[in-house]
């Protein structure tokens, strides 16, 4: 019992430190992020490296220097390949492949030793390593399902954001703005996880790296079908000197139709998805209830006799 104790107590001044430094590296976080939105060079050059290294000194400037540490034994395991970092690109998680493969390794060990900390609580040996075995398989399956969750959060932003960015791109284009000129005006008035993708494909343009590489490599970073798609057709528009506003137009329409189509086929799924919850659920219910009275008359006649 005193065993479970000190490994509760130990586990809950864990959690509540990296609360704490949780908390401070959010407020350091969100200080950076108005730096960067006042976009005034001065104020960002005065102040950008000091809030830079507050937020390496934060929970997450701690946790990356221990993943760092935790590589070289990371590299013994099977490493996580290309995939991994393909994935931990679309995500916007600001770690290596090696780093993933290092808190895949963390998390095992933890969760190992809540395991352990838990199964202590029952007083049984077998229950303490059929609880650590248990714990440790969850702790190095939580990162992957982490790392898919964030994938599909940041493209459920994209699916959100993509048709109003082509409506108001293709309007400003229409205007007479060039690609660069409409770029930067919908960045500025429409803020959002495209307005910051497509900014630093002008900040590449302005470095002199070419229009179809910049969106080659837009299309990389997020790994999304139709921005891929967007990408592509921007290129092949700069290539041949095509109109852009009529191709975004068109772009958006093409979109829209087939996510209409994808929503009909969805809802029509919908009928066949539903006849088994109905006949689990609700049909029973239907029965008992139309049932009970015929059933209750003959009891009722056959008690007379």
């Amino acid at each position: 019992m005193s065993q479970a104790l000190f490994a509760a107590v130990l586990l809950g001044t864990v959690l509540l430190a990296c609360g704490l430094e949780a908390a401070r590296g959010g407020r350091r976080r969100r200080v950076l992020d108005v730096l960067l939105r006042l976009e005034e060079e001065r104020v960002a050059q005065i102040h950008g490296a000091r809030v830079a290294a507050a937020l390496r000194r934060s929970a997450a400037g701690a946790l990356r220097r221990l993943l760092e540490r935790l590589v070289p034994l990371a590299r013994l395991g099977p490493g996580g390949g290309g995939d991994i970092a393909r994935r931990l690109v679309w995500a916007g998680v600001g770690i290596t492949a090696e780093q993933f493969s290092a808190l895949r390794l963390l998390a095992a060990v933890l969760g190992a030793l809540g395991g352990v900390g838990g199964g202590a609580l029952l007083r049984s040996a077998d229950a303490s390593v059929a609880c650590g075995c248990l714990g440790s398989i969850i702790g190095f399956a939580a990162p992957e399902s982490w790392l898919a969750a964030s994938v599909a959060r940041r493209h459920r932003a994209i699916d959100r954001e993509l048709l109003y960015f082509l409506d108001f791109l293709a309007l400003a284009a229409r205007a007479g703005l060039g690609l660069d000129a409409a770029l930067e005006h919908v960045c500025r008035e429409y803020p959002g996880l495209l307005s910051a993708e497509f900014a630093q494909v002008r900040a590449e343009r302005g470095m002199g790296q070419w229009t179809e590489h910049a969106l080659a490599g837009l299309a990389e970073r997020l790994g999304h079908r139709e921005v891929r798609g967007v990408a592509e057709a921007l290129t092949r528009a700069g290539r041949f000197g095509s109109r852009t506003a009529p191709l975004l137009r068109q772009m958006a329409g093409s979109i829209r139709a087939q996510r209409n189509l994808a929503a009909r086929e969805h809802a029509n799924r919908a009928g066949a998805a539903i006849i088994l919850p109905v006949a689990a659920f609700i049909l029973p219910a239907v029965i008992i209830i139309l049932g009970y009275p015929a059933v209750a008359t003959v009891t009722g006649v056959l008690g007379a006799r």
